[in-house]
């Protein structure tokens, strides 16, 4: 009977340890993926600060990641809401090898009434600051039947020219989605029945989880300063429960 008891012990520490490396692999994972959006991002919002608009360009999109080896697209949709055609004026500004010089793409868009046209324009290497960053900023001028927009958002560029970004971030996604969901299921099964400490646990890494998957929502949708704000809580959650997230 002691060689039995003694056998599910060290099978329970084992899946103790695998559930908790595969959580914490699969948390770190998505925060380092987090904190690269929010940050590149937060980058964006500073350049080029003289451009002013009325409201948040929701249309621009922007790659999260992309190597060395590619060109990728940023684009942005616009709407003429009037009820006979309209000239929208379209300003795209891109950093060009370092953070005080643009690249500028101006254009004039005929759009129909309730037409939506999607602009792209190609990044690469040469729109590359600080060695691994690209800043975008689009806007479109104040019309009489629309506000002015703009929007921001920051690419990091890694020196894999091999990869493709696209492929870094879905893998990384995936990883810290399975990292973090097998580590929980195998640490919730190693730990049956749970005590009033083991349950606090449990809603303390659930919590952590939430939290990181609005943060990576915030990162993709370019909202850095609440993206800002779930990062500094989710290393208070962290660093004060530090010793329950470790049993």
């Amino acid at each position: 009977m002691n060689f039995v008891k003694t056998s599910l012990d060290n099978k329970n520490k084992i899946k103790r340890k695998l559930s908790l490396t595969l959580f914490w692999g699969g948390f770190l994972i998505g925060l380092l993926l987090a904190a690269t959006a929010i940050w590149a991002d937060l980058e964006a919002a500073l350049f080029d600060p003289s451009i002013s608009a009325q409201e948040r360009l929701d249309s621009l999109r922007c790659p999260l990641i992309m190597t060395s080896g590619e060109v990728r697209q940023v684009s942005a949709a616009f709407t003429n809401d009037r009820d006979k055609p309209t000239n929208i004026s379209v300003r795209a500004h891109f950093t060009a090898g370092a953070v005080t010089l643009i690249q500028a793409n101006n254009s004039e868009e005929l759009l129909q009434p309730g037409e939506t046209r999607r602009l792209s324009w190609p990044v690469s290497m040469k729109n590359v600051v600080f060695d691994r960053l690209i800043l975008v900023r689009i806007s479109n001028l104040r019309s009489p039947s629309a506000p002015s927009r703009q929007g921001a958002c920051g690419i990091l560029v890694l020196n894999w020219p091999s990869l493709r970004g696209w492929f870094i971030t879905t893998a990384a996604l995936t990883a810290a989605l399975l990292g973090m969901g097998s580590g929980a299921f195998l640490w919730l099964r190693a730990h049956q029945p749970l005590d009033a400490s083991e349950r606090k646990t449990a809603v303390l890494l659930a919590a952590m989880a939430g939290f990181l998957m609005f943060g990576l929502a915030a990162g993709a949708l370019g909202w850095w300063l609440p993206g800002t704000g779930l990062l500094i809580l989710l290393f208070i959650l962290m660093i004060a429960n530090l010793e329950q997230l470790v049993m």
